[in-house]
C-alpha cells in the first residue's frame, strides 16, 4: 500500500512539473509572432535497462508520427514546439517481443540561430508526457521454466534533450535523447521447480531510454 502511495505521489509531482513547464511555454508564446503547423515523423532506437542483472534485453526500434506546432516568440532565436505523436515500438525482454503503443506529448523550448533564412541550427530541451494506448500487461513462460509478468506504466514523464537543423521555412531534421523520469515498467518472474515446493519470486523495474531521429515538414 505504501509503495502505491509513493508511486501516486511521484506521478502527481511529475505531472505538476509538466503543467508548470507548459504554463511557462504558453506564457512565453502568448505574444507569438508566427505559428507554423507541421507533420513530424521519425524512428526510435530503444535502450531498455533493468534493476536486475538477471534480466536480458536488446536494443529495438520503433516509429512515431503526428502533428507539430512551432511557435516563434518575440525573443530572438527562442522558439517553442509542441506535438501530439503516435509512437509504436517493439520491446525485447528475455527473448520475448512486446509491442508498445503510446500517445506522446512533447513540449520543448528551443534556442537557435538562423543564417539568412536558409539554414539554421538549434538546441532544445523539454518534458514529454506519455499515455499508453495498447496492451499494458503481458504474460509468458520461457524455455527455462520461468513465468513472466511484465507491466507497462499507463502514464510516464520523460525529458527530451537534443537539437536539429532547419532548411528554409519548411523542413527540419532533429536528433534528441529521451530520458524517463521514473520507471517505465515492472516485471516479476518465478521459477517452476516442483508442485510441492514454494516458487521463488523475483521483481525488477525498468527504464526505457530512446534516441529519436525525426524529420518535420511545416506547411
Amino acid at each position: 500500500m505504501k509503495s502505491k502511495d509513493r508511486n501516486s505521489e511521484s506521478f502527481i509531482l511529475r505531472c505538476t512539473l509538466f503543467i508548470i513547464h507548459c504554463t511557462f511555454l504558453i506564457t512565453l508564446s502568448a505574444q507569438a509572432q508566427t505559428v507554423q503547423f507541421g507533420l513530424r515523423g521519425g524512428a526510435d532506437i530503444i535502450d531498455m535497462q533493468f534493476t536486475s542483472d538477471a534480466l536480458r534485453s536488446a536494443n529495438r526500434a520503433g516509429f512515431f508520427l503526428g502533428p507539430q506546432l512551432r511557435i516563434h516568440t518575440p525573443v530572438v532565436g527562442l522558439n517553442v514546439d509542441v506535438a501530439a505523436l503516435y509512437d509504436q515500438r517493439d520491446l525485447r525482454v528475455e527473448g520475448q517481443t512486446l509491442k508498445q503503443k503510446t500517445l506522446q506529448l512533447p513540449a520543448n523550448a528551443r534556442l537557435g540561430i538562423d543564417l539568412m533564412g536558409v539554414v539554421g541550427v538549434y538546441l532544445s530541451i523539454g518534458p514529454q508526457l506519455n499515455f499508453n494506448l495498447g496492451e499494458s500487461t503481458f504474460y509468458w513462460e520461457d524455455l527455462k521454466g520461468y513465468r513472466n509478468h511484465f507491466t507497462l506504466q499507463e502514464t510516464t514523464l520523460g525529458l527530451n534533450l537534443g537539437g536539429g537543423v532547419t532548411l528554409g521555412r519548411h523542413l527540419e531534421a532533429s536528433l534528441y535523447y529521451n530520458i524517463p523520469l521514473g520507471k517505465t515498467a515492472d516485471i516479476t518472474w518465478d521459477t517452476i521447480v516442483d508442485a510441492l515446493q514454494d516458487q521463488t519470486m523475483h521483481r525488477a523495474r525498468s527504464k526505457t531510454n530512446a534516441w529519436r531521429i525525426a524529420l518535420t515538414y511545416y506547411f
